[in-house]
């Protein structure tokens, strides 16, 4: 049984990024960790390795088919729906995350 089948596909990262209710700024690509702020470091094709989302709505589904994405920080942002306080099954999907924070969020 294949566990990642209902996972979001994303073909480039970019566009995880630039959706209309979701846009991380290609001048919030930094080099430093800065907890306080939204911002997304990239390797050197463009996949995004580490995302920090601060201050917004919702994180979308898409996030989870961010296949590369190893860090991921969310503060003050509400995991796809606020009305549901709970991590989404599409956690599994970051295959490669070794790394997952929150704070004020729905859920803590």
């Amino acid at each position: 049984m294949n566990l990642l089948h209902d996972c979001p596909i994303v073909e480039y990262d970019e566009d995880a990024v630039t959706l209309d209710e979701f846009t991380i700024p290609l001048d919030a690509l930094d080099t430093k960790e800065d907890n306080s702020k939204l911002y997304r470091k990239t390797d050197d094709n463009g996949h995004i390795l580490r995302l920090n989302i601060v201050n917004e709505k919702f994180i979308p589904p898409i996030i989870f088919g961010l296949k590369h994405l190893q860090r991921l920080c969310i503060r003050k942002t509400c995991f796809i729906s606020c009305k549901r306080p709970r991590i989404p099954r599409h956690i599994k999907c970051l295959a490669n995350l070794i790394g997952l924070s929150f704070s004020r969020t729905n859920i803590a």
